[in-house]
């Protein structure tokens, strides 16, 4: 049981967290394709004109949204440049103006898997010990296209 004291600050979530989040979404962004029938990369040759792309939402709610945004502004940068990074953005929410969201298109399942490991990512979760409300919301997304609604 968690007992607050009053005037206490509650704890917040440590970098350890954070890498249970990491570890978690490594663990079934395999399990999540093999659910949809997607071949393991380099299974299946593609169509020239055809693009692959694996885009994980990261969300943060903040206590001190400057110091934050600093983080996340630093992270974003790093990432940028790792192997299969197709596109990494920063947003801060319209309505919650507390809450930074980070999407990011990796090439393909294997490289976003390996950037969860990078340096970039490790010094982002140490970095936001203490800043954070709540652990981050991690997703892995599956893209839709126009073709496959048709």
């Amino acid at each position: 049981m968690l007992t607050i004291l009053a005037g206490s600050r509650p704890p917040t979530p440590s970098s350890a967290l954070i890498g249970a989040a990491i570890a978690w979404i490594k663990c079934h962004s395999r399990e999540f394709a093999a659910q949809r029938g997607i071949p393991a990369p380099g299974r299946v040759p593609r169509m020239p004109d055809e693009v692959e792309l694996t885009i994980v939402t990261m969300l943060f709610d903040s206590i001190d949204p400057v110091r934050l945004q600093s983080v996340l502004a630093n992270y974003v940068v790093m990432s940028r440049g790792q192997p299969g990074c197709r596109n990494i953005d920063l947003c801060l929410s319209a309505t919650a103006p507390t809450r930074f969201v980070i999407i990011e298109k990796w090439e393909t399942p294997d490289a976003q898997r390996a950037h969860f490991d990078s340096p970039a990512m490790v010094e982002m979760a140490r970095s936001c010990d203490g800043l954070l409300t709540a652990p981050p919301v991690i997703d892995l997304l599956e893209p839709i296209s126009a073709h496959d609604l048709a």
